[in-house]
C-alpha cells in the first residue's frame, strides 16, 4: 500500500490518465481520499457497534507487535464465536499510545477523534496519553463504575508451542539428544540449502516433483511439517542428499524420524485444533488435551523417542494441572464450556470426576435459568415496583416455584446429557443449555485471530510509511479488516 499523498504526484495522474483515456480530473486529491477513508470508517465502527450489541458475551483477543521501528496494540473482539470484529490500538515503543477508546470501545468509539485526520503524517508531538493513565480506574471511569476487567485467560495453543518448542528443548536423556541433534543437522543442511540455492529447489523438484517447506522459528508447526514432508517422500530425499552432496541419513535416524513424527502429529492436530479459525471453541481444551496426554501414554513401543513422549506428558501436567485435577477453582470455565458443547458433553470427563462435574453443571443451569426469571421480572415490575408487595397475600409461596423451576431445569440438562445428537443445533431445544453454551464458549482458547490482524497490520504499515499517522494508521487497518 502506498501513501495518501501519492495520488498528488503527477507520475501517478499520468499513469491513471494513460490507463483509463480520461483527464486527471478524475483522479481524487489527499482531501478528497481522507473524507472517503474518514466516511468508510464511521460506517465500519457503527457496523461494529451494532454488531456488538446484538451479543450477550464478548471475547476479546489482544497482542503487541512491532514493525518498520514502529509498535502498536491489536485486539479482536469475538462475538458468541460466530462473528468477528477488529480494532486497534497504536502506540509508540515506550508505551505512551494514542487516545483511542481502550477499554470503553462500546461507549464512545463512534465519537471521533481531536486528531487531523485528513492528514497522512502527522508529527509525533500530537497529544497522547499515558497507558498507565489509561489503564487506571480512578482516571478514566470517574462514579459510575462502569469500567472493569473481564476474566484474563492466557492463549492455550501458545502454552503448547511453548511444550513443543522450549520444553522439549530441555530434555536431558544424552541417547535422545545425540541422534536428535545429528538428525535434525543434517535436514537443516538440506532445508537451508533448498531454500538459498535455485539450482539445488530445482534438483529438489525434479526428482521429487514438489517443494520440500522450509521451517520458521515463529511456528512450532512448521518443523513438524517440514520432517513429516521429509518423511513421506524417503526414497527420493536419499537420491536428492546424495545429488546434492549431503550427508545421508543412517537408518536409525530415519527410524528416529518416523517416531518423531508419530508422536509429534498428535501434538500439532491438538495445536491446529485449537487455533483453527472456524468451530473454535473453548470447549474443545479439556477434551483435546485430555485425549493427547492418553495417547502420549501410551506409547510403549517406541525405540527413539520416548523420552520426547514423557517430556510433553509432563509439561501438560505442568502447565495445564488445572485440567487434570478437575476440582481445582480454575477448571470450572472449561469443564462448564466442554459439557455444554453437544460434541462433548459427559463424555471425555475421567469417571473420579463425573458426580463432580455433573453437580458443577446442573448448579450453573440453574444460576442461569434464576438470573433470566429474576431479569425478566424485573422488566415486568419496572413500572410499578409495589405489585409483590400488594399481592403477596395471595400469591404461591415463592419457595414452591423456585423448587417447581429448579426441578425443571434438571430435567432439561438430564434430558440434554442423555440425547445422542452431537450436532450445536441440538442447543435449540434446551435454551438454558445455549445461553451457557454461549457464556462460556464465546471465548476462543486461542489468540490467532489477533495474530492474523497483525499480517494485514504489516502490509499496511511498510517501511515507505513509518511516518503514517496513529489515527490514519488506525483507520486504514480497520477498513482493510472489514475485507
Amino acid at each position: 500500500m502506498r501513501p495518501l499523498r501519492t495520488c498528488e504526484k503527477k507520475s501517478f495522474k499520468s499513469l491513471i490518465v494513460g490507463l483509463t483515456g480520461s483527464n486527471d480530473a478524475i483522479v481524487p486529491s489527499r482531501k478528497q481520499l481522507s473524507k472517503q477513508l474518514d466516511l468508510k470508517y464511521e460506517l465500519y465502527v457503527s457496523m461494529l457497534i451494532d454488531l456488538i450489541a446484538k451479543h450477550d458475551y464478548i471475547c476479546a483477543t489482544a497482542d503487541i507487535w512491532s514493525a518498520n521501528n514502529r509498535s502498536y496494540m491489536g485486539m479482536t473482539y469475538n462475538a458468541s464465536n460466530f462473528g468477528k470484529a477488529f480494532r486497534v490500538f497504536y502506540s509508540l515503543p515506550n508505551h505512551e499510545a494514542s487516545t483511542s477508546d481502550l477499554g470503553n470501545f462500546g461507549e464512545n468509539s463512534s465519537e471521533s477523534s481531536n486528531f487531523d485526520s485528513g492528514s497522512d503524517c502527522s508529527d509525533l508531538d500530537s497529544e497522547r496519553v499515558n497507558l498507565n493513565n489509561l489503564l487506571n480506574v480512578e482516571s478514566n471511569i470517574g462514579n459510575n463504575g462502569s469500567f472493569f476487567l473481564p476474566q484474563h485467560m492466557l492463549c492455550c495453543a501458545h502454552t503448547l508451542n511453548l511444550i513443543a518448542a522450549n520444553d522439549i528443548s530441555k530434555i536431558s536423556n544424552n541417547d535422545y539428544n545425540k541422534i536428535s541433534k545429528s538428525t535434525f543437522n543434517k535436514l537443516s543442511n538440506f532445508w537451508n540449502l533448498a531454500s538459498r540455492s535455485t539450482a539445488a529447489s530445482d534438483t529438489i523438484y525434479d526428482v521429487c516433483k514438489c517443494k520440500f517447506p522450509v521451517p520458521v522459528v515463529t511456528r512450532w508447526n512448521s518443523l513438524y511439517d517440514a520432517t513429516q514432508k521429509i518423511s513421506n517422500h524417503k526414497i527420493n530425499v536419499d537420491i536428492l542428499f546424495e545429488k546434492l552432496h549431503l550427508p545421508k541419513l543412517k537408518v536409525s535416524e530415519w527410524a528416529f524420524i518416523e517416531e518423531y513424527c508419530y508422536v509429534m502429529k498428535h501434538l500439532a492436530f491438538s495445536l491446529d485444533k485449537l487455533q483453527f479459525e472456524k468451530n473454535s471453541y473453548l470447549g474443545y481444551v479439556a477434551p483435546t488435551l485430555l485425549a493427547l496426554r492418553k495417547l502420549l501414554i501410551q506409547f510403549n513401543q517406541l525405540t527413539y523417542c520416548k523420552p520426547l513422549s514423557l517430556a510433553i506428558v509432563t509439561s501438560l501436567e505442568k502447565r495445564f494441572s488445572f485440567l487434570y485435577n478437575l476440582s481445582e477453582p480454575k477448571s470450572k470455565s472449561f469443564i462448564i464450556a466442554s459439557i455444554s458443547h453437544p460434541k462433548f458433553k459427559m463424555d471425555w470427563v475421567p469417571v473420579r470426576y463425573r458426580d463432580l462435574c455433573k453437580k458443577m453443571f446442573i448448579n450453573e443451569c440453574n444460576l442461569m435459568s434464576s438470573l433470566i426469571t429474576t431479569n425478566s421480572d424485573s422488566a415486568d415490575n419496572s413500572d410499578n415496583m409495589s405489585d409483590k408487595e400488594f399481592y403477596s397475600n395471595i400469591l404461591c409461596d415463592q419457595n414452591s416455584n423456585h423448587d417447581s423451576l429448579d426441578e425443571e431445569i434438571n430435567v432439561q440438562v438430564l434430558k440434554y446429557l442423555n440425547s445422542k445428537k452431537k450436532e450445536l443445533q441440538l442447543l435449540n431445544n434446551y435454551p438454558v443449555v445455549k445461553k451457557i453454551f454461549l457464556k462460556y464458549n464465546t471465548t476462543l482458547p486461542s489468540s490467532a485471530p489477533v495474530e492474523r490482524l497483525f499480517s494485514g497490520a504489516v502490509q499496511v504499515l511498510t517501511s515507505r510509511r513509518n511516518r503514517l499517522g496513529d489515527v490514519t494508521f488506525n483507520k486504514l487497518l480497520c477498513c482493510r479488516s472489514k475485507q
